[in-house]
């Protein structure tokens, strides 16, 4: 097992790259469903799909995404749907219904392929992404965030009034020669609050 990387940041801190393990799977023209199914055992932590109108969280529901306050997302034309240990992205292909699936998955292991591609080596890289504004409301799982400039967003995370909260993701990197580090991927995992310090 290779020996984790240690990064130096502008604050002195200490920022360790660990070993994990990555398999990616591609399903070409698949509709949203179809590929969907495939992770149906999995937790999902949250949902981000585009549409030309608006970027929004999301849960899919009988054939359809809607936003959380139930509202249909038409014309979705690509998504994210990510949990701890995977990430599973589509993106609508140029005419119909049918798309390109992606699932990306982690093992800390590096056994098994539970019907995926076989797992490679990486390094891998916590951080996250800050939402605009600060949680104004929180109720049963959802919280609304409000900025003056931006407006109201809605999260499926359950936060304290006045915290900032964030998307959770992992970047990874494979060692090239004479020790190179290339960035390879990056996969999102959770929300999560986040703290001034940290922001």
């Amino acid at each position: 097992m290779a020996t984790p990387l240690s990064l130096s940041t502008r604050m002195e801190a200490r920022i360790v790259m660990s070993e994990a393990y990555l398999a990616i799977e591609t399903i070409p023209a698949c509709a949203p469903n179809d590929v969907i199914q495939k992770i149906a055992g999995d937790a999902v932590k949250g949902t981000l799909v585009y549409s030309p109108s608006r970027c929004a969280f999301a849960v899919w529901n009988d054939g359809g995404f809607a936003d959380l306050s139930g509202a249909a997302i038409e014309n979705v034309y690509e998504f994210r749907m990510f949990g701890e240990d995977f990430e599973l992205r589509w993106v609508r292909a140029r005419s119909g219904d049918a798309g390109t699936g992606m699932i990306m998955r982690e093992s800390s292991q590096g056994t098994g392929d539970g019907g995926y591609f076989a797992y490679f080596s990486y390094f891998s890289l916590p951080g996250h992404y800050l939402l605009w504004g600060t949680v104004a409301t929180s109720k049963d799982g959802v919280a609304t965030l409000f900025d003056p400039r931006i407006g109201k967003m809605t999260v499926p995370v359950s936060a304290a009034v006045n915290s900032r909260i964030g998307i959770s993701y992992k970047e990874y990197f494979s060692r090239e020669e004479h020790g190179n580090l290339i960035f390879f991927a990056e996969r999102l995992t959770g929300l999560v609050t986040v703290n001034n310090q940290t922001a």
